[in-house]
């Protein structure tokens, strides 16, 4: 899977689970949106240079590019997408009664 589809499918479950407004967001996410096309660009580039020309020339090896994804990081964080940032799934209701039940017949079994 690649950075710009893993992006689109975090975005949309922040949507859907309503951590996102969609309206409020559209630039931003737009802009990560925009920087995972470009992180997944970036070996195809590194790629083309690499290979020989029909003349036998190489183009020169661009320069890693070390700003784009500490920038789509710093997005992602912004719009709440880092598994630290995501709001915690409620815990599912569970009966004291039986909750105390399943303790004590764990310590029946061990001993």
């Amino acid at each position: 899977m690649s950075v710009y589809e893993a992006t689109e499918r975090s975005v949309a479950q922040a949507i859907a689970s309503g951590a996102l407004d969609a309206d409020l967001s559209a630039g931003p996410v737009a802009a990560v949106l925009a920087l995972a096309r470009k992180i997944d660009g970036w070996d195809a580039v590194v790629e083309a240079a690499m290979e020989d020309r029909e003349d036998g020339a190489k183009l020169p090896i661009p320069l890693h590019d070390n700003t784009s994804i500490p920038t789509y990081l710093r997005y992602c964080e912004a719009l709440q997408l880092t598994p630290s940032k995501m709001p915690a799934k409620p815990a599912a209701e569970v009966d004291p009664i039986d909750e105390l039940k399943a303790k004590r017949g764990k310590r029946a079994q061990a001993g």
